[in-house]
């Protein structure tokens, strides 16, 4: 059964082919025996020929310049750019010639001869010839030069005056009643430390710089009573001397000890706080010194009372 199929099938195809051939021969018959078309075919066979020879001139060309530029690309490594260029040259000069002024041929930055021109130019020179100042240039110059001098000396004898000082509000021998209360309670802040009762030394100062007392400020009003500016500085410097001094009786505001000192080093500790003690009476007693009799006089019989 399938060897008479094949059998059929391979006859229909050599007929087919027989056929196919017979009619190009049957053509190609007329073709040579009718001469105008055998010209026909000739000339458009000769068209044809024609056009495939434009094509493959055309093509011949393109393929030249493709290998040209391959050849150009790789013996530069520029990527069709002038050896000579720089890569970046064209953005370089974009971004450095809009705001420097460079340009093809220039270069951007600034040179030291430019420098140097421009550094010269705005002085004068010594081919130039220089005027003479006149008198009245030298008056102008002279009085500003006073002017400056005067104002300097201003300035420095305004910072040389105190700005500490307050106009006070209550009489003298009110805040100099305060002042001789803490002259005499030293006596017994030196006995509470000699006897090393430190912290009924720690109450008694804290009485003393604070409130009631207030020692510093009315060390400060009293001494603004003074009239003198020699005084009244002098006061001032002794009561803030005397003030620190106080503070320093309390040695664990400036050792390091949070232990209850003994032996030698308690003994140091007494000793300092002593001399810290007799150190703010000297200046209080100064003060006291400066300020008027009869206002310490009123102050003594104040306490007395």
């Amino acid at each position: 059964m399938w060897t008479t199929t094949s059998r059929v099938v391979s006859r229909t195809a050599r007929c087919t082919w027989t056929d196919e051939r017979k009619t190009r021969e049957r053509k190609a018959s007329k073709v040579r025996s009718n001469p105008e078309n055998r010209s026909s075919l000739d000339e458009d066979v000769l068209e044809r020929l024609r056009k495939a020879e434009e094509e493959a001139a055309t093509l011949r060309e393109q393929l030249q310049k493709t290998q040209q530029d391959r050849r150009d690309s790789s013996e530069s490594p520029t990527w069709g750019l002038d050896p000579k260029q720089r890569v970046d040259e064209r953005t370089t000069y974009i971004r450095e010639g809009g705001f420097l002024g460079g340009g093809k041929g220039k270069t951007p930055w600034l040179q030291e001869s430019q420098l140097a021109e421009f550094l010269a130019s705005g002085g004068p020179s010594e081919a130039e010839k220089i005027e003479p100042v006149t008198d009245e240039e030298k008056a102008t110059v002279n009085r500003r030069l006073f002017g400056g001098i005067a104002l300097s000396a201003g300035a420095i004898a305004f910072a040389l005056v105190p700005l500490g000082k307050k106009k006070p509000m209550k009489p003298l021998y009110f805040y100099l009643t305060a002042v001789l209360i803490t002259r005499s309670a030293l006596e017994e802040l030196e006995e509470d430390v000699e006897n090393v009762r430190w912290e009924d030394a720690r109450s008694l100062l804290e009485r003393l710089l604070g409130p009631p007392n207030n020692i510093k400020s009315n060390l400060l009003s009293a001494a603004g009573y003074l009239e003198d500016k020699k005084a009244y500085r002098k006061a001032d410097a002794l009561a803030r001397d005397a003030v620190e001094y106080l503070e320093e009786v309390d040695y664990t505001k400036y050792f390091d000890n949070r232990v209850v000192p003994a032996g030698k080093q308690e003994r140091e500790f007494v000793a300092f706080s002593k001399k810290c003690i007799r150190a703010a009476s000297s200046k209080l007693d100064e003060f006291l010194s400066l300020m008027p009799r009869d206002a310490v006089e009123a102050a003594r019989a104040t306490i007395e009372a």
